[in-house]
């Protein structure tokens, strides 16, 4: 067996007299052989939600062992000396916006370790326009015959990729109101309202 083993020959003559004499057999176990590290291919993913960070999956299930199994997987930022990120061969972290070097360390059951790096690129999205909707034509009658009516506009049907932040309604280049749906008097007669939409 792998290990040090005493083995005693005993010799006897034909007069029935003995010697004898001790051997020792070493065994060794085969050199242990490194693992390979597999951080896998680099990945790109888009900041959806705009808050500067977005959840990614490292996968290093590719990483291999020739003659055991490997018992460690842990994630580093930057490099294999730096702070750990993650355990595991399939974490989910979270990275900031931006180009991120991550290196993965493995260690195998005899203790070698190997290590490969992956980058992830987290991008910020590309803005895309407003859309801004100010509602249908409105027809209003002035029930009271005061010379005006007031009327309740509506910018709701507007959208953006992300978040609109500012409705500016305005007449004749002249702001009027701000506001989603703001109520406006308007005297009587035919107005021509452009709704002017922001966003983030």
């Amino acid at each position: 067996p792998v290990g040090a083993t005493t083995i005693t020959l005993t010799v006897t003559d034909d007069q029935g007299d003995t010697d004898t004499d001790e051997v020792t057999i070493t065994v060794n176990p085969p050199a242990n052989q490194s693992p390979t590290a597999n951080a896998g291919p680099d990945q790109t993913i888009v900041d959806n939600d705009r808050d500067g960070v977005e959840e990614v999956k490292l996968d290093g299930s590719g990483s291999s062992d020739p003659d055991g199994t490997i018992v460690n997987y842990t994630w580093k930022e930057n490099d294999e000396q730096g702070p750990t990120l993650a355990q595991g061969d399939q974490p989910v972290i979270s990275m900031p916006v931006g180009d991120n070097l991550v290196a993965l360390v493995v260690e195998d059951n005899d203790g070698a370790t190997a290590s490969d790096a992956v980058m992830i690129y987290v991008e910020a999205p590309v803005n895309q326009p407003p859309t801004a909707n100010a509602g249908p034509d409105q027809t209003l009658t002035d029930t009271d015959g005061n010379g005006s009516e007031t009327v309740t506009l509506n910018g709701a049907g507007s959208s953006d990729d992300f978040a609109i932040t500012s409705y500016v309604w305005s007449e004749g280049g002249n702001q009027i109101a701000t506001g989603v749906s703001p109520a406006v008097t308007l005297a009587v007669g035919e107005y021509t309202l452009t709704l002017t939409v922001s966003d983030a």
